[in-house]
C-alpha cells in the first residue's frame, strides 16, 4: 500500500473511531432528557450506558469470531453503516426497551467495526507507520469525548 493510500486508510478509521466512540458515550448528556422523554427513572436511564459497556465487552469477541470467515472490509463496511442505522432509529424509540435494544445491538457493532479496523490496520500499514495509524484510530476515541460528546449532547438537548 502507498503512503498516500495508508495516509487515507488511517484518517478514514480514525473517523470512525471517531464516530463510533461519540455513538457510546454521547448518552451520558443525554440521560436527563431520555429519562423524561421515556418516562423511566435517571438510574434506568443509566442502565443504557451499563449494558452498552457490558453488551461491548461480551459481545464483541463472538460477533468478530462468527463473522470472522467473511472479508473484514465487507464486514467493516457493513457494520459502520448499520451503526449509523441503528443510531438514526435511536430517534423513533419511544419506549424503554427499545431503546435498550438499540443500544446492546449498536454496542455489539461499534466493538466489531474498532477491533476489526484494529486488525485491518495491523494487517495493511507497513510496519514502520503500524503501532501510530493503531494509536491515531484509538485517538479517535479520545477526540470523540472532548468533541464529538458536547457537540452531540447540544444537539441532542436542542433537538429533544
Amino acid at each position: 500500500m502507498t503512503r498516500t493510500r495508508e495516509t487515507i486508510f488511517i484518517i478514514a478509521f480514525t473517523f470512525a473511531a471517531f464516530v463510533l466512540g461519540t455513538t457510546e458515550y454521547v448518552i451520558v448528556g443525554l440521560l436527563k432528557d431520555i429519562s423524561a422523554s421515556l418516562s423511566i427513572s435517571l438510574a434506568g436511564a443509566g442502565v443504557l450506558v451499563s449494558s452498552f459497556a457490558i453488551a461491548y465487552a461480551l459481545g464483541t469477541p463472538f460477533a468478530v469470531t462468527l463473522l470472522g470467515r467473511i472479508p473484514r472490509h465487507v464486514t467493516i463496511l457493513t457494520a459502520y453503516i448499520a451503526v449509523l442505522v441503528f443510531n438514526y432509529l435511536t430517534i423513533f424509540a419511544t419506549t424503554y426497551p427499545v431503546m435498550l435494544f438499540i443500544r446492546i445491538i449498536t454496542a455489539i457493532l461499534c466493538g466489531l467495526t474498532l477491533s476489526l479496523a484494529i486488525a485491518a490496520t495491523s494487517e495493511h500499514m507497513s510496519a514502520s507507520r503500524r503501532a501510530g495509524a493503531v494509536a491515531w484510530i484509538i485517538g479517535g476515541f479520545s477526540i470523540a469525548n472532548v468533541l464529538g460528546v458536547p457537540v452531540g449532547t447540544q444537539i441532542g438537548q436542542m433537538a429533544g
